[in-house]
């Protein structure tokens, strides 16, 4: 799954549909794709997630290196979350997704 997310971004990177500045991992959860997806691949990393318990563990698992590129940590349910306008190049959402029912759209 890592191999066929980082060849979609990539790809839409290289078609110059945007830049690698910043993203937005929403329900990072302790930061598994923020890590090994996301870091790899944009200068700067903001976080969401429902979960304090998730956003304080993301520090440990992510690494004080790499958690130095990481940004904004945003406690809050995707239901009421409202990002930026214009402000993230990628607004990434993958296993969350699963967790939300038509009546959520």
């Amino acid at each position: 799954m890592l191999m066929v997310c980082l060849e979609l971004i990539n790809r839409l990177k290289n078609t110059l549909l945007f830049n690698d500045h910043r993203v937005l991992d929403c329900g990072c959860g302790v930061g598994r794709v923020t890590k090994h997806l996301l870091l790899p691949l944009f200068r700067r990393v903001d976080m969401v997630d429902f979960a304090q318990s998730f956003i304080e563990i993301s520090k440990t698992y992510i690494g004080a290196e790499d958690f130095k590129r990481v940004g904004q940590q945003y406690v809050e349910s995707l239901h009421t979350f409202e990002p930026a306008e214009n402000f993230y190049d990628l607004i990434w959402i993958q296993w969350v997704s699963g967790q939300l029912s038509d009546d959520h759209w």
